[in-house]
């Protein structure tokens, strides 16, 4: 079995700041890679910033700078928001870096080996807050239906990677790879966009138009198309280009993760790149949806939009994390609201596993002297769960595998209550120690499986588990005043 895994995140434009969406995905990736990390694989994780493109150097005009600059500060606006939410990574890759640049000169040159680039003229309409080309059924209104803004016409001469050859071959590998891409509806929806026919596809912009992106080799008038060269970026990460040994290690891909509105960019478009330039396709592409806010998109206009800095704030990062891992169903849209975090925190964190950590603890110390060994034989939940825990996480199902493990706290306080340890001190110290034993092997089962959730929790968590004489535990999450 290969025991190592490639994980990576979509790398977002640096044309304005980080929002909530930027920090769900990045949860999601953190979440599996200390999965596998815990599980004892070497693993990979990068992420990055989209540095290049009409909509950077559009920004960095608005602002009243050079797009390099303006790519520079909001570059590392993503570094802090990694830092704020615990998100570890292994690799940050700027796309203004030269080691992108020569990674995307040479995978260029491997299509145009490959005959997949051809000169052409383009003329049709163009989505800058999209950075693609858009046909009119693409249009709802005559506007982008996701930017709600009409598209500009360019006519121009660019470079055209030739897509349509790749149609049947897309097809094929779904089929021998039905597990490619999750949810399987989103597979689905890209089958039907290439049933309705592909096109070939820009893929350089000129240079008069738009200075700012990667240059085209031998070809001093043009750039990269910014979502073609973009990502690339999981490539460039692991040598290609540069270091073939560590190419050879690491690609391709384990796991690329990405939201739904650039799932045509991940699941078409960069798997036909790959097939022309001779390079694999990433095992697995998960597509997760967005945050919505009391029901409604996140928008200044509604003054919904949430800092995600400002949240880790006012509640901390742990509840954060929780409370975003358990509400946002990975698969679908999540909606976020104050009074659900409000109750989840109340009910899940303080009086849920928070109250049982005490619980526990406060009897140990006082019916068996601070030192316990732990027992699973009273223990029906656990054993039934380990195996749908670590299926469900693996799937990506992030907000069931933490269902599972709240049904294990659950469980163990209603043993609390259907025992009633306190009365068998007076009347079966016997059974008084094996419910103990059994309670705090729940603990450590619950440590371990949330791990990848709550780290900083089950750090603190630990430090009282193993501590001998164990004494009662300080309240893990405090009373929560929300301030709004």
């Amino acid at each position: 079995m290969k025991n190592q895994f490639y994980v990576t995140t979509s790398i977002p434009y640096v044309n304005g700041n980080p929002h909530m969406g930027h920090a769900l995905e990045f949860l999601y990736a953190d979440v599996i890679a200390r999965y596998y990390r815990l599980k004892g694989y070497d693993v990979r994780l990068t992420t990055g910033t989209d540095e290049h493109g009409q909509k950077v150097q559009r920004a960095a005009e608005a602002a009243g700078v050079e797009p390099a600059a303006q790519a520079g500060v909001e570059a590392e606006h993503f570094k802090r928001l990694l830092e704020a939410y615990n998100c570890q990574y292994d690799d940050f890759v700027r796309t203004t870096e030269p080691r992108h640049e020569k990674s995307a000169h040479v995978f260029w040159q491997k299509m145009v080996d490959s005959g997949d680039i051809e000169k052409g003229v383009y003329e049709g309409l163009y989505c800058v807050g999209c950075e693609a080309n858009k046909t009119e059924k693409d249009l709802i209104d005559g506007k982008c239906p996701i930017h709600e803004k009409t598209p500009e016409p360019i006519s121009e001469e660019n470079y055209f990677f030739r897509l349509s050859r790749y149609a049947d071959k897309l097809l094929a590998f779904y089929n021998e790879n039905p597990d490619f891409i999750y949810p399987a509806f989103r597979m689905k929806e890209m089958r039907e966009i290439i049933a309705s026919g592909l096109e070939d596809v820009s893929i350089s912009r000129d240079k008069s138009r738009l200075s700012w992106g990667v240059s085209v080799p031998n070809d001093d008038n043009q750039v990269m198309y910014v979502w073609f060269e973009a990502v690339m970026n999981y490539v460039t990460s692991v040598g290609h280009g540069v270091d073939d040994a560590e190419f050879t290690k690491w690609w391709p891909a384990d796991l690329h993760i990405i939201g739904k509105d650039i799932n045509r960019f991940h699941t078409i478009m960069w798997p036909a790149m790959l097939m022309a330039a001779g390079l694999d396709l990433p095992q697995k592409v998960g597509v997760h949806g967005f945050i919505t806010v009391d029901g409604k998109k996140m928008s200044k206009s509604l003054g919904n939009v949430i800092d995600p800095f400002a949240l880790v704030a006012q509640y901390g990062v742990e509840p954060i994390r929780y409370f975003l891992l358990r509400e946002m169903p990975f698969q679908d849209d999540g909606d976020f609201s104050y009074e659900r975090l409000e109750a989840r925190y109340q009910a899940d964190l303080a009086n849920g596993i928070g109250n049982l950590l005490s619980r526990v603890s406060n009897m140990i110390e006082k019916y068996s002297q601070g030192d316990l060994d732990p027992s699973p034989q009273e223990l029906d939940y656990g054993k039934a769960a380990a195996m749908q825990y670590h299926d469900l996480i693996q799937k990506l199902e992030f907000s069931k595998a933490l269902d599972v493990i709240w049904g294990l706290i659950d469980e163990a306080n209603e043993l609390i209550e259907q025992e009633k340890p306190w009365d068998l001190a007076k009347t079966d110290t016997d059974r008084l120690q094996v419910i103990l034993a059994q309670l705090l092997y729940s603990l450590e089962l619950v440590t371990e499986w949330l791990e990848p959730f709550m780290p900083e929790t089950v750090h603190t968590m630990r430090s009282v588990l193993q501590r001998r004489p164990m004494v009662k535990a300080e309240p893990l999450f405090p009373r929560l005043e929300i301030t709004k």
